[in-house]
Protein backbone atom coordinates (compact mmCIF):
# COMPACT_ATOMS: atom_id res chain seq x y z
CA UNK A 1 0.00 0.00 0.00
CA UNK A 2 1.10 3.71 -0.65
CA UNK A 3 2.33 5.77 1.88
CA UNK A 4 1.83 9.40 2.10
CA UNK A 5 5.18 9.69 3.96
CA UNK A 6 6.87 9.08 1.19
CA UNK A 7 5.27 11.44 -0.82
CA UNK A 8 7.67 14.60 -0.09
CA UNK A 9 11.04 12.96 -1.03
CA UNK A 10 9.05 12.03 -4.70
CA UNK A 11 8.22 16.02 -4.81
CA UNK A 12 11.57 16.81 -3.90
CA UNK A 13 13.65 14.64 -5.73
CA UNK A 14 10.83 15.78 -9.46
CA UNK A 15 11.44 11.47 -9.77
CA UNK A 16 8.58 10.94 -12.97
CA UNK A 17 6.74 8.45 -14.78
CA UNK A 18 6.17 9.76 -18.34
CA UNK A 19 3.17 7.68 -19.67
CA UNK A 20 2.93 5.36 -22.12
CA UNK A 21 3.07 1.54 -20.81
CA UNK A 22 1.00 0.18 -23.32
CA UNK A 23 1.04 -0.23 -27.36
CA UNK A 24 -2.74 -0.88 -27.41
CA UNK A 25 -4.27 2.36 -26.55
CA UNK A 26 -4.72 5.21 -24.38
CA UNK A 27 -3.94 8.43 -24.88
CA UNK A 28 -0.19 7.91 -25.44
CA UNK A 29 -0.50 4.82 -27.04
CA UNK A 30 2.50 3.98 -29.72
CA UNK A 31 4.68 5.72 -27.02
CA UNK A 32 7.42 4.33 -24.76
CA UNK A 33 7.37 5.19 -21.19
CA UNK A 34 10.14 6.93 -19.01
CA UNK A 35 11.46 7.11 -15.57
CA UNK A 36 12.94 10.00 -14.33
CA UNK A 37 15.11 10.25 -11.90
CA UNK A 38 13.89 7.29 -9.86
CA UNK A 39 16.92 5.15 -9.67
CA UNK A 40 17.27 6.73 -6.23
CA UNK A 41 13.89 6.21 -4.59
CA UNK A 42 13.26 3.32 -2.30
CA UNK A 43 10.80 0.89 -2.39
CA UNK A 44 7.99 2.87 -0.60
CA UNK A 45 9.19 6.18 -2.76
CA UNK A 46 8.57 3.72 -6.08
CA UNK A 47 4.88 3.04 -5.06
CA UNK A 48 4.32 6.43 -3.74
CA UNK A 49 5.65 7.63 -7.32
CA UNK A 50 3.74 4.72 -9.13
CA UNK A 51 0.29 5.93 -7.47
CA UNK A 52 1.27 9.49 -8.04
CA UNK A 53 1.66 9.15 -11.88
CA UNK A 54 -1.86 7.55 -11.80
CA UNK A 55 -3.38 10.73 -9.91
CA UNK A 56 -1.95 12.91 -12.42
CA UNK A 57 -3.25 10.81 -15.32
CA UNK A 58 -6.95 10.65 -13.70
CA UNK A 59 -6.34 14.67 -13.68
CA UNK A 60 -5.42 14.87 -16.93
CA UNK A 61 -7.78 12.60 -18.18
CA UNK A 62 -10.85 14.14 -16.48
CA UNK A 63 -9.71 18.15 -17.55
CA UNK A 64 -9.60 16.89 -21.06
CA UNK A 65 -13.17 15.40 -20.56
CA UNK A 66 -14.17 18.42 -18.75
CA UNK A 67 -15.65 16.42 -16.08
CA UNK A 68 -17.28 18.45 -13.28
CA UNK A 69 -19.18 17.30 -9.83
CA UNK A 70 -18.06 14.78 -7.98
CA UNK A 71 -15.23 12.60 -8.60
CA UNK A 72 -16.57 8.85 -7.14
CA UNK A 73 -13.55 6.40 -6.33
CA UNK A 74 -14.16 2.64 -5.85
CA UNK A 75 -12.23 -0.52 -5.62
CA UNK A 76 -8.57 -1.32 -4.07
CA UNK A 77 -7.36 1.95 -5.71
CA UNK A 78 -9.91 3.67 -3.35
CA UNK A 79 -7.49 2.95 -0.56
CA UNK A 80 -4.77 4.37 -1.55
CA UNK A 81 -4.17 6.81 0.19
CA UNK A 82 -1.39 8.41 -1.61
CA UNK A 83 -3.64 8.58 -5.09
CA UNK A 84 -6.76 9.63 -3.66
CA UNK A 85 -5.27 12.72 -1.55
CA UNK A 86 -3.38 13.55 -4.34
CA UNK A 87 -6.63 13.74 -6.78
CA UNK A 88 -7.99 15.57 -4.56
CA UNK A 89 -5.57 18.04 -3.68
CA UNK A 90 -5.36 18.12 -7.83
CA UNK A 91 -8.90 18.95 -8.42
CA UNK A 92 -9.83 21.39 -5.78
CA UNK A 93 -12.86 22.43 -7.69
CA UNK A 94 -14.58 18.83 -6.95
CA UNK A 95 -15.10 16.58 -4.39
CA UNK A 96 -13.08 13.32 -4.50
CA UNK A 97 -15.31 10.96 -2.56
CA UNK A 98 -15.07 7.04 -1.77
CA UNK A 99 -16.84 4.41 -0.53
CA UNK A 100 -16.32 2.84 2.79
CA UNK A 101 -17.07 -0.44 0.89
CA UNK A 102 -15.48 -2.24 -2.46
CA UNK A 103 -18.89 -2.48 -4.08
CA UNK A 104 -19.48 1.56 -4.82
CA UNK A 105 -19.68 0.88 -8.72
CA UNK A 106 -23.14 -0.55 -8.06
CA UNK A 107 -24.16 2.11 -6.23
CA UNK A 108 -22.03 4.57 -8.62
CA UNK A 109 -24.14 3.11 -11.74
CA UNK A 110 -27.78 3.41 -9.63
CA UNK A 111 -26.58 7.01 -9.01
CA UNK A 112 -25.50 7.51 -12.60
CA UNK A 113 -29.12 5.91 -13.51
CA UNK A 114 -30.51 8.86 -11.47
CA UNK A 115 -31.92 6.28 -8.53
CA UNK A 116 -31.34 7.97 -5.05
CA UNK A 117 -28.91 6.23 -3.50
CA UNK A 118 -28.53 5.95 0.35
CA UNK A 119 -24.92 4.88 1.21
CA UNK A 120 -22.31 6.71 2.58
CA UNK A 121 -19.47 7.93 0.84
CA UNK A 122 -16.24 9.13 2.54
CA UNK A 123 -14.77 12.66 0.90
CA UNK A 124 -11.02 12.56 0.41
CA UNK A 125 -9.46 15.92 1.88
CA UNK A 126 -7.09 17.84 0.27
CA UNK A 127 -3.46 18.02 1.27
CA UNK A 128 -2.24 20.54 3.40
CA UNK A 129 -1.69 23.67 1.63
CA UNK A 130 2.24 23.15 1.35
CA UNK A 131 1.85 19.88 0.04
CA UNK A 132 -1.15 21.05 -2.68
CA UNK A 133 1.42 23.97 -3.94
CA UNK A 134 4.03 21.12 -4.12
CA UNK A 135 1.77 19.11 -6.11
CA UNK A 136 0.65 21.43 -8.52
CA UNK A 137 3.96 22.70 -9.40
CA UNK A 138 4.71 18.94 -9.79
CA UNK A 139 1.85 18.54 -12.17
CA UNK A 140 2.93 21.82 -14.12
CA UNK A 141 6.61 20.37 -14.82
CA UNK A 142 4.89 16.91 -15.70
CA UNK A 143 3.09 17.85 -18.24
CA UNK A 144 5.36 19.35 -20.14
CA UNK A 145 7.44 16.79 -19.98
CA UNK A 146 4.43 14.41 -21.80
CA UNK A 147 4.14 13.66 -25.09
CA UNK A 148 2.42 14.73 -28.35
CA UNK A 149 1.89 18.43 -27.04
CA UNK A 150 -0.39 17.07 -24.14
CA UNK A 151 -0.34 20.10 -22.30
CA UNK A 152 -1.16 21.91 -24.82
CA UNK A 153 -4.42 20.29 -24.88
CA UNK A 154 -4.96 20.95 -21.28
CA UNK A 155 -7.35 23.75 -20.12
CA UNK A 156 -5.54 25.14 -17.12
Amino acid sequence: MADEAALPSVLQSKAMVIPSFSSDGGPFAGRIGQLIRAERLGAEGRVALASLYLALMTDLLLEWLGAQGDILLDGPLAENAVYTRALASLRLDQRVRHSDRRQAMVYAGLHLAGFVVDHSMVTVPASRVAMADALHDYRLYWRRLLPNGAARRCVS
